[in-house]
């Protein structure tokens, strides 16, 4: 009766997953088209338009460009999360990697300080947490031969 039980949990526990990871992908996928078709109006408007690209616009189109690749971040973690579980949590490090690096770029591009400063040192901190777990922690794997 108990081995009954704590199987119907984990494939309870599987479905909620799989539904969750479903969600995900869905969000994700609608978020990026949308971000896509912002960039595309974003750079095609001031063509019709005539108005000339000032600084800020080049900014926020920046912003948006790297915002893509966290959203394809966050889709290569569910796939790996669903082939290989154990290597679930490297990739919510490289996701808070790539989201680290935007706010350096973005930083950078804003000219502030304080905020470069602050960003960079989240970024070296990811950084040396993804080395620490892809070298210490994640067991590596030897290809086998066929």
């Amino acid at each position: 009766m108990t081995s009954e039980k704590g199987f119907s949990i984990f494939v309870l526990g599987r479905k909620i997953m799989d539904i969750l990871n479903s969600v995900i992908v869905i969000l994700t996928t609608v978020a990026t088209v949308i971000t896509v078709g912002t960039i595309a109006y974003d750079i095609y408007s001031p063509l019709i338009t005539g108005r000339s690209y000032d600084f800020a616009f080049i900014q926020e189109l920046a912003n948006k460009i790297v915002f893509l690749f966290v959203y394809v971040e966050v889709l290569r973690t569910v796939i790996v999360a669903r082939r290989k579980p154990e290597m679930y949590v490297g990739s919510i490090g490289e996701v808070g990697f790539i989201v680290a690096v935007r706010e350096v770029i973005k930083a950078s591009i804003s000219g502030s300080a304080q905020d470069l400063i602050l960003a960079s040192v989240s970024a070296l901190a990811f950084a040396s947490i993804l080395l620490i777990m892809h070298k210490y922690i994640i067991p590596i794997r030897k290809p086998t031969e066929l």
